[in-house]
């Protein structure tokens, strides 16, 4: 591996031509230099690219331009087909790309390499139908690609080989490509030296994770190559990963990084083209891209500093071809998962956080015994509970507030957390956080009533749903704890109660739009202040699935140990409970009800009349 004769090759379009005609005549010659031209070949892909290869442009056809023209790399194209090339066989790797970067091309060019010169390699290509694998007169599909390599090829480089649908094989080296659309059994049965997954983020969810699964025990070597379509497919999961990583971003092209620059420390105009000439608005100050049309005024394209990496090209394409749109912008462009999803929040969380989030006053530990009596407050560093409130010198909550609190459950097992989303009903503000995704259920509801009573006896509203909501359930009800949710019929449609407490989200109606979207609005509204920085990052992971449906991000479609519906979103689902707490229960001081004393007989009378009334509701609920 590497290129020993690469830097023999002029990469001058007219120079570069005389160069391949002087490689053709000489392997022509005989079978000797014919041998001498392979040999060179095989030893150097960047040679054999830049001197043999041709590559199709059709947009060039339109313009009368030839669309038809030699294969002469870009520096970041040697980096990424050498590394490529490094891991060929031995290790997955996944290519993250912005748009029109030639990584197809690169990935098809790598196996057709593989093909022509090694022995014994049997490789795959997959994409996400068959008309992408090879149907005929389609340059777009991935077998007119490496039909094209060969009929451009030299002909004393053509081995003796067949050609039939969806697969290709080399006589001469017993080396075979073959395609497949992805399916649930993809490569189940096979061994293959490489499998190529192009456009790996554009399957459907649960045939990307399908994929994964199949092809495991199937290669050493799998290439997924891909733009980036939001942070729930397979593509962005495996990008959280050690995965073996090939980047190729839009700012490395030579043409699409002219005039490249950013933003310096204290927000002004950071050049990073030292030779690139910008174009000057009227009163000399520099912009980055005019545009002059016959009989229509000049205009004048300011730049942006916004902190990202820009060019007069990118801020061109941005602007004028993505329509300014963020969630194109990061698929095509910006290698961005997050973002690349079409967020619900869209900003409106981000720039609640620039304003009204900060750190934690306190963090520690509430230390409470079974039945949720607290015993006391333990501040430490490394506390889960964070509080944006000062208990007093004797660790307990002042003040004669109201308060709501919201809790989202898992199973306990780490597979996603369980909170507790503390706000005060006078002022609105989110005054305490809990997450932990080790907590069990029955923890997890003896802290919340805990909390609950260290809170002036607030009003708790939690998910219902899933396996550990109804562990959550009983364990409130075990204790007394009386100052809860009951649930509406239907769901979040009318103010009449039933005698199930928690809220139930049901993914088949996604009544979770109904509960966090009126959370969105209170946030956009100022209505309420989330000072948890956390929380609110978490919103961004907010997004609207395929079918349209709003879904956390993160989540995979199949259910986790937690029974996680497809509503799933631990501290946002948290907020917006409590804040349809705060709707529910809004704070009026003259009508303030008076609580019996905690202990007293009235107390324990009336924890007993809760308890009856909802026993045979729980148990008919988790049927």
């Amino acid at each position: 591996m590497g290129s020993p004769f690469y830097g023999e090759i002029p990469k001058g379009l007219r120079e570069n031509l005389a160069y391949r005609k002087a490689v053709l005549e000489y392997g022509a010659e005989s079978e000797e230099h014919a041998r001498d031209v392979w040999c060179m070949a095989s030893r150097d892909i960047l040679w054999c690219v830049n001197a043999l290869l041709w590559t199709y442009n059709p947009k060039f056809a339109k313009s009368g331009k030839e669309p038809i023209l030699p294969f002469i790399t870009w520096d970041y194209q040697d980096e990424a087909l050498l590394k490529m090339q490094g891991l060929f066989g031995n290790e997955d790797m996944i290519i993250e790309k912005s748009r029109d970067m030639g990584a197809s091309w690169l990935c098809l060019t790598l196996f057709f390499h593989e093909w022509l010169f090694h022995k014994d390699r049997s490789m795959l290509m997959v994409s996400r139908d068959q008309d992408h694998v090879e149907k005929a007169g389609e340059p777009d599909c991935l077998f007119w690609k490496i039909d094209f390599h060969l009929a451009h090829m030299p002909p004393f480089l053509v081995p003796p080989h067949t050609n039939t649908m969806n697969e290709m094989t080399n006589l001469a080296t017993g080396s075979s490509l073959t395609g497949a659309a992805t399916t649930g059994k993809l490569a189940r049965g096979g061994r293959k030296t490489a499998i190529l997954l192009d456009e790996f983020a554009a399957f459907e969810i649960a045939e990307g994770f399908q994929a994964i699964g199949s092809t495991q025990a199937a290669t050493d070597c799998r290439i997924f190559n891909s733009t980036h379509q939001g942070v729930n497919t397979a593509f962005a999961k495996l990008r959280d990963t050690h995965i073996a990583r090939v980047k190729m971003m839009w700012w490395q092209h030579p043409l699409k990084k002219k005039g490249l620059y950013t933003t310096g420390e204290k927000g002004e105009f950071k050049p990073l083209d030292k030779d690139f000439v910008y174009p000057k608005k009227p009163n000399g100050d520099p912009c980055s891209y005019v545009v002059e049309r016959t009989g229509e005024p000049t205009v004048y394209v300011d730049l942006l500093l916004d902190g990202k990496m820009r060019s007069p090209w990118y801020d061109r394409d941005t602007r004028e071809r993505l329509l300014g749109d963020p969630t194109l912008i990061a698929r095509e462009l910006d290698c961005d998962p997050e973002a690349s999803s079409k967020q619900f929040f869209q900003g409106v969380a981000s720039l609640h956080k620039d304003e009204y989030a900060i750190l934690p006053f306190h963090k520690g530990t509430l230390e409470f015994d079974t039945e949720g009596n607290v015993v006391g407050w333990n501040e430490c560093a490394d506390g889960k509970l964070h509080l944006w409130i000062h208990p007093d010198e004797d660790g307990a909550i002042p003040g004669d507030d109201e308060y709501v609190i919201g809790s989202d459950v898992s199973a306990g097992a780490g597979a996603s957390n369980s909170t507790h989303s503390i706000w005060s009903r006078r002022t609105k503000e989110k005054v305490g956080q809990y997450v932990d995704p080790h907590i069990t259920p029955e923890r997890h509801a003896q802290l919340g009533v805990a909390s609950a009573h260290w809170f002036h006896d607030a009003f708790m509203i939690w998910d219902a749903s899933g396996s550990s909501g109804p562990q959550f359930t009983r364990a409130v009800l075990d204790v007394g704890y009386g100052n809860i949710y009951m649930r509406k019929v239907p769901e979040g449609r009318t103010k009449r109660t039933t005698d199930k407490p928690g809220f139930r989200f049901d993914s088949t109606a996604n009544n979770a739009q109904s509960v966090v979207g009126p959370y969105r609005e209170d946030l956009r509204s100022g209505k309420i202040i989330n000072r948890s920085g956390v929380a609110l990052e978490e919103c961004g992971q907010y997004v609207y699935d395929r079918d349209g449906r709003l879904i956390h991000a993160r989540q995979r479609g199949e259910q986790d140990p937690s029974g996680a519906r497809s509503n799933h979103g631990d501290v946002v689902i948290g907020d917006a409970l409590a804040a349809l707490g705060l709707r529910e229960r809004p704070y009026h001081v003259e009508s303030r009800e008076r609580k019996p004393p905690r202990g007293s007989i009235a107390d324990r009378m009336q924890r007993a009349e809760d308890e009856d009334r909802t026993a045979v509701a729980v148990e008919e609920d988790s049927l």
